[in-house]
């Protein structure tokens, strides 16, 4: 399979290759002029001291300086040049990944922690600095050793075979890299994955947490998740500070066999003594670019294992897949809805149904109520319905159209739906009641808010309508919230509405208000609701009663009642009427 993040920065790399082809060359440059200073030290050392040659001295000496302000100046123009591709990197990122993770099924998002998501969210960030910055210091450091390696040659055979046996060590390091950091990276990534959704957990559910005096025990939770990451991270830590070690000692043993075969090459008259110092130069330059190039080699082991986690967002198969060629757009809709032998599981064919063989046809413009007890299945029924989640076996059909083969986008742009927890983004509430719509309708707005009996509370809020709600809604109430959702629901104007719970979070009044309404909002609509007050759906035309998972009742409230099943035991339950 192809990877996508690696395919992602190849793309970049492509479309930025004038960029990086100039800093190839200033690169190219600044590592012919570092690797000169080398000669010119030999030359100070066998020509300007030994000849007292002052006038070479300056010559050299100019050259040198001119040589700094080349590298210092072209360091500059590398770096703003490197800022600029990184900047197109990191929105060539961002765009494609908030594409492809919007695309995304909801079961992605069910079957993941928040924390995890965001963490591997953070690592493109990582994967991004180590494509522009370590890969051009991989570029220089490789420069750097090879151009200071052929200068050796040139320099002292014996010596340069003396610097490169020590190269396999290197080799060995780097395979130690591969085996054993990368696995240590990965775990400690996925440690943090974890503690931050617990993070994320007692920052969202803080109510929660305080209302049930609970701090301690969080505070311990996360602590001992903390705890757990900490070994990881110590372990890694520990691992690469051994590394280190090695990598220290590899150096010294190599300067020890350099200063042993150098002074035995100077003493029998192989080489001169400014040779020996330019070589030292040398291997100096050649020690330091291959630091660099194991440093990018470490930092290339937690780029692998961030990319890796990346893939896991870019390589799960969009909604609806990466082809949408295939799928018919929807321009409008009657409202006619009909299932055929729906079933849903979530997991594998092991996993017991949580609803089987629902076949029901819903007609245009008509109220069906969905009830039963709770978790009988109603909340899944409704997202199968508005393609959140996927039938396991049966197919849903829109105006006698298959919903696998309707582009879903479209088909959710004429449903409104309200859900039992609506989320409320932290915008102003005329943001949030026309939410999706890049240029809010004022009009509707207030026609919207009106229908919710959302209009006299959102009036008596310090800005009105341009009231920023706080992160989640924090700074209304549920009753408040939910009226938002329904003038949400209805600000489309969409032939069909899911109300889920509507009005469970309202006061009387406020729901007296909203059912005074509904008849209005309802007219010439497909309405799917589902309450727990059967009082609340009466009216309905059809009443479809759902028994752990299967349909066991249809009719209208009277057939209903008439027939004494289970809506007529869950309707006398809440009258507190036997029978």
């Amino acid at each position: 399979m192809k990877r996508r993040s690696a395919w992602l920065i190849r793309r970049w790399a492509c479309a930025n290759r004038k960029i990086l082809v100039q800093v190839l060359g200033l690169a190219l440059a600044v590592s012919f002029l570092q690797l000169l200073f080398p000669v010119f030290t030999q030359m100070v050392v066998d020509k300007v001291i030994v000849e007292n040659d002052l006038g070479l001295l300056k010559t050299i000496i100019l050259g040198m300086l001119a040589a700094i302000i080349f590298v210092q100046l072209a360091a500059i123009a590398q770096e703003y040049l490197l800022a600029f591709a990184a900047v197109r990197l990191d929105t060539a990122i961002l765009d494609f990944l908030s594409r492809q993770l919007l695309s995304l099924p909801m079961s992605y998002f069910t079957s993941r922690r928040t924390g995890d998501i965001q963490r591997r969210l953070d690592g493109a960030r990582q994967v991004r600095q180590f494509a522009v910055q370590h890969g051009v210091a991989a570029l220089l450091a490789m420069v750097h050793l090879l151009g200071a390696i052929v200068l050796m040659a040139l320099y002292s055979a014996w010596l340069t075979l003396a610097f490169l046996a020590t190269i396999p060590l290197y080799a060995g390091l780097m395979y130690f890299s591969l085996k054993v950091l990368r696995p240590l990276f990965a775990e400690v990534e996925e440690s943090q994955g974890k503690y931050s959704s617990h993070q994320i957990d007692a920052i969202k559910g803080i109510e929660a947490v305080k209302a049930a005096s609970a701090e301690a025990v969080f505070r311990d939770a996360m602590l001992n998740e903390f705890l757990s990451v900490s070994k990881k991270i110590f372990r890694s830590n520990f691992v690469v500070m051994s590394y280190d070690s090695v990598l220290q000692t590899i150096g010294m043993l190599s300067t020890a066999i350099f200063l042993w075969v150098g002074a035995n090459q100077v003493i029998n008259g192989h080489l001169s003594v400014g040779g020996f110092v330019a070589f030292s130069s040398l291997t100096a330059i050649a020690y330091a670019a291959i630091l660099r190039a194991l440093g990018v080699w470490d930092n290339l082991q937690l780029a692998a294992v961030l990319m890796n986690r990346l893939n896991d967002i870019f390589e799960q198969e969009p909604e609806q897949g990466r082809d949408r060629s295939r799928l018919t757009p929807v321009h409008s809709l009657e409202g006619r809805i009909e299932l055929r032998n729906v079933s849903f599981r979530y997991g594998g064919p092991e996993a017991p149904n949580i609803l089987s063989n629902i076949t029901l046809d819903l007609a245009p413009s008509r109220m069906i109520a969905f009830v039963g007890r709770s978790g009988c299945g109603k909340t899944t029924l409704v997202k199968l319905i508005a393609g959140l989640l996927e039938p396991t076996e049966g197919t849903i059909l829109f105006d006698h159209v298959d919903l696998q083969n309707l582009n879903y986008r479209d088909v959710r742009r004429h449903i409104g739906m309200v859900l039992q927890e609506n989320h409320m983004f932290n915008e102003t509430i005329a943001r949030n009641i026309s939410f999706g719509d890049p240029e809010p309708d004022l009009d509707r707005v207030l026609a919207s808010a009106h229908a919710a009996a959302a209009h006299d509370f959102i009036m008596r809020l310090p800005m009105g309508y341009e009231t920023k709600i706080g992160e989640s809604g924090l700074a209304i109430s549920g009753g408040q919230k939910q009226r938002i959702a329904i003038a949400r629901a209805i600000y489309n104007n969409p032939p069909i509405l899911i109300f889920d719970e509507a009005t469970s979070a309202l006061d009387t009044e406020s729901e007296r208000a909203i059912q005074n309404n509904l008849g209005r909002i309802m007219a010439g609509r497909t309405t799917i609701a589902i309450a727990h007050r059967l009082s609340t759906i009466r009216e309905a035309d059809s009443i479809v009663v759902l028994e752990k998972g299967s349909v066991a009742e249809i009719g209208s409230h009277d057939e209903l009642m008439a027939q004494r099943g289970l809506y007529f035991y869950l309707s006398s339950q809440q009258m507190g009427v036997g029978g």
